[in-house]
């Protein structure tokens, strides 16, 4: 396989250098206030800033490229090979007043950190392409068949998570609920003030349609932030990989005896489930928990392994091992 260069795209970096433009234009603002600056200059110095973050952003992307082939990845003169390391691409879309901001990294995992490589300036098929040559690249470091079952070598059970799949699946999640409050808050609002309009109250209750509408947006918008929140968080707690070996639990390079576990809860593969999200959470004897995702419930078919991973987990821990369900 020869070495593919991805290479940066320079309209990435707008989304971003608005949003960071905007915040450096309020900063300015303030100090402009405390001057005692010409009102007649506010929304120009905003206008200036605003331009400047996106020039800023655009710079930030331009040069920049990361290399990959069957052995690792490639990134400012520094190497990962696949042997040394466990390596996913994460994906997570922020909205700033509904302007999508989408971030990526490449998360590796090697046995003396864990270290994280950016990568947002690269273009969704870019992305996607790099994403598929790491997660070859993972199953054929553990001789993984393609269907990201794992494989049993004597008492050893290796399991490779799709963490990329999973990540996107979460984050068009995210994108879908934002979409739904706009457009529902869009449809409501033009319908009530074009009914308004229709009967001649516009003047009349103006003020109170502007303070109904921020109440909305407040309720509706404080829901549709901690949803997305969650989701988010679920999605960062994805593993990337899993091994049992001689009776122990390796995630992600991270050791659990059975000896110094109390507790193991799980959601179950098929059948009721409690929330909408898969999880593994395992308390040690100090009262902490530990806790993995595994994408949404519904999504069996992004990892059809996830069975036989409860299966595995449940002969690792014994009577410790509840499913987690209502």
């Amino acid at each position: 396989m020869e070495r593919e260069v991805f290479k940066g795209k320079i309209f990435r970096g707008i989304p971003a250098g608005l949003i960071n433009g905007f915040m450096y234009g309020c900063f300015i603002l303030l100090i402009a206030v405390a001057l005692g600056m010409d009102d007649d200059m506010f929304v120009p110095l905003l206008g200036v800033a605003v331009m400047l973050g996106c020039f800023i952003g655009i710079i930030s992307c331009i040069g920049k490229c990361i290399e990959a082939d069957e052995n690792g990845i490639y990134f400012k003169n520094r190497e990962y090979l696949f042997t040394e390391n466990d390596m996913y691409i994460q994906v997570y879309t922020h909205y700033y007043s509904f302007i999508p901001v989408t971030e990526r990294h490449i998360t590796i995992i090697g046995k003396d950190r864990k270290r994280e490589l950016k990568c947002s300036f690269l273009g969704g098929q870019d992305a996607g392409r790099l994403a598929m040559i790491l997660e070859a690249g993972m199953k054929k470091k553990y001789s993984i068949e393609n269907d990201s079952a794992g494989h049993n070598d004597g008492a050893v059970q290796f399991f490779l998570i799709p963490v990329a799949e999973m990540t996107e699946k979460i984050d068009k999640r995210n994108r879908l609920l934002v979409k739904i409050m706009f457009w529902f808050l869009t449809v409501m609002f033009s319908w009530i003030l074009i009914s308004m309009i229709i009967q001649d109250q516009l003047e009349d209750y103006g003020i109170g349609l502007i303070f109904y509408m921020l109440l909305n947006v407040l309720i509706l918008g404080g829901l549709n932030f901690f949803m997305c929140r969650k989701y988010k968080k679920s999605a960062q707690k994805i593993p990337c990989k899993i091994v049992f070996s001689d009776g122990q639990c390796y995630i992600d390079g991270r050791l659990f005896r059975g000896a110094d576990i109390t507790k193991v809860v799980m959601t179950p593969g098929q059948g009721p489930g409690k929330g909408d999200i898969r999880k593994l959470v395992l308390y040690d004897r100090s009262g902490k928990s530990s806790e993995y995702s595994f994408g949404f419930r519904a999504d069996r078919h992004i990892f059809p392994a996830y069975g036989r991973l409860v299966e595995a987990v449940k002969d690792n821990f014994g009577d410790k091992f509840a499913y987690d369900i209502n």
